[in-house]
């Protein structure tokens, strides 16, 4: 009878310790996201773990308070590389930017916080496509 109470009370139990986690522990429970943001420092305009010496490869991730995925960005050799993604706080996609490097770099989305596409952007090297609401239009 014991074991039937405690293999019960084991799940309410976790659930209480993980909801009682401060804003700054969140992350931590969603490392399968990414690493929290909160453990890279930028220096010299490379990113790094804290404490190490080699630069950041790997998905960074920050959340809300509410648990919501906030950003996610990923790096290569320190440097943002690939998918940034930006969210609303209602969970929504808000933004999605190609980087290399660094930089922008190919094609960039914007959504309205109702999950509805708003602009998409094309960055090349000297010259960008802007397309508004599938209209293109150069812009130098």
């Amino acid at each position: 009878m014991r074991r039937t109470i405690l293999k019960c009370l084991a799940p309410l139990l976790s659930f209480l310790v993980l909801a009682s986690c401060s804003q700054s522990e969140i992350p931590e429970v969603h490392e399968a996201f990414g690493i929290a943001a909160s453990r890279l420092v930028v220096r010299n305009g490379v990113t790094y773990q804290v404490n190490s010496e080699i630069p950041f490869a790997g998905s960074s991730v920050t959340f809300r308070k509410s648990g919501l995925l906030k950003s996610r960005i990923n790096y290569r050799d320190g440097k943002q590389e690939g998918i940034f993604e930006m969210y609303y706080t209602n969970g929504r996609l808000q933004s999605r930017f190609n980087m290399k490097g660094g930089k922008k770099n190919g094609l960039s989305e914007v959504f309205w916080e109702n999950g509805q596409f708003k602009t998409r952007t094309t960055s090349k090297t000297e010259e960008r496509t802007v397309s508004v609401s599938g209209l293109p239009k150069m812009v130098k």
